[in-house]
C-alpha cells in the first residue's frame, strides 16, 4: 500500500492511498497543478514503513513541544510567586474540566462562560464560592413568555435540560 502524503509545518496530511504507486503519483500531479507554487506543500509517495517512521518523528516532536511548554508555564508560575503574586487559576468546565473563556459577566459576580469543547455554563464567583452549573441558553431575556402567553420561569428557561443535571454529566 502506498500513501500520498504532504508534510506541513506542524502536521502530516495523508491525501490518499493506493496499491499502485503510479496512481499516487498521478494524484500528486493533479494536486500540484491545482495549487500555486508559493503555497504548495512538499508531496511524497510513501510505503507503510516510511509513513510509520515519519508519523513517529512527528509524534516525538509534538511530545518535545509539550514538555517545553510545560516547563515554560512552570517557570512563569514560579516568577509570579517570586513577585508576590498569586498563581493563575483557571475556571474549568464542570462537565469536561477544560479551560474556559468569559462570554459576559453580570453585577454580583455571575459569569457566563464557554469551554474549549463548546459547553456553556454559569459560575457565581461572588465571595469566592465558584459554584458552576451548565446552561442550555446563554441569552438573557428581560421577560420569559410561555407559548400560551403567561409568564414563564426565567431560571427554567436558562437552565433548560440541565435543570436536574447542573454539571451536564449526561452529555458525555
Amino acid at each position: 500500500m502506498y500513501y500520498l502524503v504532504a508534510e506541513l509545518s506542524d502536521k502530516l496530511k495523508v491525501y490518499g492511498h493506493s496499491k499502485e504507486k503510479s496512481i499516487c503519483f498521478k494524484q500528486m500531479e493533479k494536486l500540484s497543478a491545482r495549487t500555486p507554487e508559493h503555497v504548495r506543500p512538499r508531496y511524497q509517495v510513501l510505503d507503510e514503513h516510511q509513513l510509520s517512521k515519519i508519523k513517529l518523528r512527528y509524534s516525538e516532536r509534538a511530545t518535545e513541544n509539550r514538555k517545553k511548554g510545560a516547563l515554560k508555564a512552570k517557570a512563569k508560575a514560579a516568577g509570579r510567586i517570586a513577585k508576590g503574586l498569586p498563581p493563575k487559576k483557571f475556571i474549568l468546565c464542570p462537565t469536561c474540566q477544560a479551560k474556559s473563556k468569559l462570554l459576559f459577566s453580570e453585577m454580583g459576580g455571575l459569569q457566563t462562560r464557554t469551554c474549549r469543547n463548546g459547553h456553556h455554563f454559569e459560575i457565581d464567583t461572588y465571595g469566592g464560592l465558584n459554584i458552576a452549573r451548565r446552561v442550555e441558553r446563554t441569552d438573557r431575556p428581560l421577560f420569559v413568555m410561555k407559548s400560551d402567553g403567561s409568564a414563564g420561569n426565567y431560571v427554567d428557561y436558562i437552565l433548560g435540560r440541565y435543570k436536574d443535571d447542573p454539571e451536564g454529566k449526561q452529555d458525555r
